[in-house]
């Protein structure tokens, strides 16, 4: 290369280096205008989002003129829809009273068969009652019953007087004896529940008296004495023989008693020699068997 060559080479590279510098400062002031204009637009943009202040209200109004027929008509129906309105309401009030009596009525023909059912079954346990009781009087009537009687022999002194009790049934069915016994002793006052001691001549249980029947138990008595009659004679104590019968009806298997009870009465003569029915302990289970 000649120094001509590299002389127009130097001024080519000066001529291109001038030019780069232009373009770069019109790409400046375009880029400084840009920002500009993004500026003013975002400053726009603020200002139109404050809040302005309103102006004054003003009361804004209209009249409407409707024809006559067309008020008519609005009146019209108002009053066909307030009637309607009020049918409904008092055929709800009708309906309500109607269910309100109904259940009135109900109620009360409840209460009435209530009162009808019971009478039915108070009606029904009298009937029960009665015929319990009917059949329970017809069933005893043809019950076996006990009495007792008293034979005394040789009440003489120096002898050895003897008691005999009868136990007699004058029921209809036999009785079956459970326990019969007797005793005797002196008392002041005849208790409650007299004291019975064991004697070989008491009945367990064997024993059955048929319809009309009797069976008897024997007791022979210490040696009667002039001294012994003596001592009765003062009347400060009694002597007392007293008896009892326990028996079971062999058809209901109902138990049965009987309670006897004799007392010496000094100088009274009878064909017991002297002996009469105590004021108690006769009696049966006659009141017990009665109880509904």
């Amino acid at each position: 290369m000649n120094r001509a060559d590299l002389h127009r080479l130097i001024l080519a590279i000066k001529d291109l280096s001038s030019r780069i510098g232009r373009v770069r400062d019109a790409v400046t002031v375009t880029g400084q205008a840009t920002v500009d204009a993004i500026a003013e637009n975002t400053e726009a943009a603020k200002a139109s989002q404050e809040p302005k202040p309103s102006g004054e209200l003003r009361r804004v109004s209209a009249e409407v003129h409707l024809p006559s027929a067309e008020v008519q008509r609005y009146y019209s129906e108002q009053d066909k829809t307030y009637r309607l309105q009020r049918r409904i309401f008092w055929a709800t009030v009708g309906t309500l009273l109607a269910v309100a009596g109904y259940a009135v009525i109900t109620y009360l023909q409840w209460c009435q068969m209530k009162r009808a059912t019971n009478l039915s079954e108070k009606a029904n346990r009298d009937a029960w009652t009665l015929a319990n009781r009917a059949n329970r009087t017809a069933v005893n009537s043809e019950r076996p019953w006990v009495g007792m009687a008293i034979n005394i022999s040789d009440w003489t002194v120096s002898h050895f007087p003897v008691a005999t009790i009868l136990y007699i049934n004058s029921g209809r069915r036999p009785a079956k004896v459970l326990l019969a016994r007797f005793d005797s002793r002196d008392f002041d006052v005849f208790p409650t529940d007299p004291p019975y001691q064991q004697h070989r001549t008491d009945v367990h249980g064997t024993g059955l008296i048929l319809p009309n029947g009797s069976m008897s138990n024997t007791q022979m008595f210490a040696r009667l004495t002039q001294d012994r009659l003596n001592e009765l004679g003062l009347r400060t104590h009694a002597f007392f023989i007293y008896a009892s019968v326990d028996y079971e009806d062999p058809l209901t298997h109902a138990k049965h008693w009987t309670h006897g009870c004799w007392q010496y009465l000094p100088g009274f003569n009878n064909q017991s020699s002297g002996f009469v029915n105590c004021a108690v302990y006769n009696d049966v289970d006659e009141e017990k068997q009665e109880q509904p």
